[in-house]
């Protein structure tokens, strides 16, 4: 048994990735890493429903806090869940309308989605197995010619 932790894993990608990794191998252990502990629980318990695997768990994790992110590692590395195999690191956001800040000061959208994901992923590099990987999912949205013309790069 292992374990694979999904930042952002209670919607969108990360979901479909939690809900294809619990049905590949009942005995992969999913660990949700998410910020709002209620839409985790929801997340958790569907996936346990449409994929019949019972070792899928939450653990909650805000991206924008790099004490959030201290919090969860230590949190994971005094739990007895199996040994680490992946990180999927998946969790991002967009802010356009303005420009906001994480709780340590940092621009929202480069702190939590590449920041928090850097912190988090060197925190548990001792962790991770010697076969173990490391996921960083992207997106182009960053790209304001193509939001603008989604078609045009096609």
């Amino acid at each position: 048994m292992e374990s694979i932790i999904i930042t952002g894993g209670n919607s969108g990608l990360g979901y479909a990735c939690a809900q294809n990794i619990a049905k590949a191998n009942k005995n992969n252990y999913i660990i949700l890493a998410c910020r709002d502990a209620a839409k985790a629980k929801i997340a958790v318990d569907s996936l346990i429903k449409k994929t019949g695997n019972n070792n899928i768990t939450t653990l909650e994790l805000d991206l924008a806090s790099l004490e959030s992110v201290r919090n969860f590692v230590r949190k994971f590395s005094n739990s007895n869940y199996p040994p680490l195999h992946a990180l999927v690191c998946n969790a991002g956001l967009i802010m356009v309308d303005n420009t906001y800040y994480t709780k340590d000061g940092f621009e929202s959208t480069f702190g939590t989605n590449h920041l928090g994901h850097f912190i988090l992923a060197n925190m548990l590099l001792e962790k991770i197995t010697d076969t173990g990987r490391i996921l960083f999912v992207s997106s182009g949205t960053h790209n304001r010619k193509r939001l603008a013309n989604p078609i045009a790069e096609g």
